[in-house]
């Protein structure tokens, strides 16, 4: 316990006064060295080991996400091929919604594969994951009527379905 009325002094920082102590073992911080938890103000060796579960994904989860993203993209666009040729006219109208539709669900398989964690990672890997089955299925068949705008606008909605 440290007693207010003596001048003490931050451990890190020995010429700065300070009456506060880290919460979780009691080492004097001052402002410099302070780091803001949910459960207080916390020393530097402290402060670190605070870390919120639903933004950090393993390299696990990160496989997982990445291997259910490409995959989704590539039968996602397989099936807009398949409905293209088969709808005629109207696949045209197709080619501008198909790729919103195929952000959000290739989005919503990243964020679902990763248990649920939402971090910049993920999102650009739900982002990559779309434009890579566009490239993969696009080697294979012959796809011209996708449409560039459609396609980043895809992109955005599949980032935005996984970015915290």
């Amino acid at each position: 316990m440290v007693d207010l009325r003596d001048r003490t002094y931050c451990k890190r920082h020995p010429q700065t006064v300070s009456y506060l102590g880290c919460s979780r073992c009691g080492d004097l911080i001052c402002g410099e060295c302070m780091i803001q938890t949910p459960v207080g103000a916390r020393c530097p060796d402290h402060g670190a080991e605070m870390r919120n579960p639903m933004t950090q994904a393993s390299g696990a989860e990160m496989t997982r996400a990445l291997v259910a993203g490409i995959g989704s993209s590539i039968l996602l666009h397989l099936v807009f091929i398949v409905m293209l040729n088969a709808l005629g006219r109207v696949g045209l109208f197709l080619g501008f919604v198909a790729p919103l539709a195929i952000g959000y669900l290739v989005g919503e398989a990243v964020y679902r594969a990763s248990g649920y964690t939402r971090n910049k990672n993920l999102a650009w890997a739900a982002a990559g994951s779309v434009f890579l089955g566009l490239v993969i299925v696009s080697a294979l068949f012959d796809v011209r009527s996708v449409s560039t705008f459609g396609i980043l606008i895809g992109m955005y909605l599949a980032y935005k379905r996984v970015s915290p």
